[in-house]
């Protein structure tokens, strides 16, 4: 199965099949199983029930993830996990499909792990499906901190 990003959509191809189906971000569809995937009654449900992130997706701070990720009461799994009290939570605990290798990495999302995988996710994960080259320094402790309590007053 190939996943393809196309601004605020995803569309899911299905080698050998006939199944293809459409996604808009920030919807009420279910989070794909990471045996079946999404079914085309749940792509049509998501395409005429959209929702909006929460405001804290668009935080000027949380803009790297933001493209993956929402944040904040109401969030949904998009193209990547919800990244809501991810501080102190083990890798791979909620209802998304991980890869495998973050499922095996027995990872804890604490500061000092954050810090090393927002510097470069496949040093951390090796084959994590998380294609992100990283965060520069200087962007790694503010986002930390923001992803400790998410808020749309980024300096306080």
């Amino acid at each position: 199965m190939r996943r393809f990003v196309l601004g605020v959509a995803a569309v899911t191809l299905v080698a050998g099949g006939a199944s293809i189906g459409v996604f808009l971000y920030g919807t009420n569809a279910p989070a794909a199983s990471a045996v079946g995937g999404p079914t085309p009654q749940n792509a049509a449900k998501s395409i005429m029930t959209p929702t909006r992130p929460p405001p804290e997706t668009f935080a000027r701070v949380f803009a790297p993830c933001a493209h993956c990720h929402q944040i904040g009461d109401g969030a949904r799994a998009t193209s990547g996990p919800v990244l809501t009290d991810i501080v102190g939570r083990r890798a791979a605990r909620t209802d998304y499909p991980y890869s495998q290798a973050m499922i095996r990495s027995g990872l804890t999302w604490d500061d000092t792990t954050l810090r090393r995988f927002l510097a470069k996710p496949s040093d951390v994960v090796p084959g994590t499906r998380m294609f992100f080259k990283g965060l520069q320094h200087d962007e790694i402790d503010p986002l930390i901190e923001f992803l400790k309590k998410p808020n749309l007053d980024e300096n306080g």
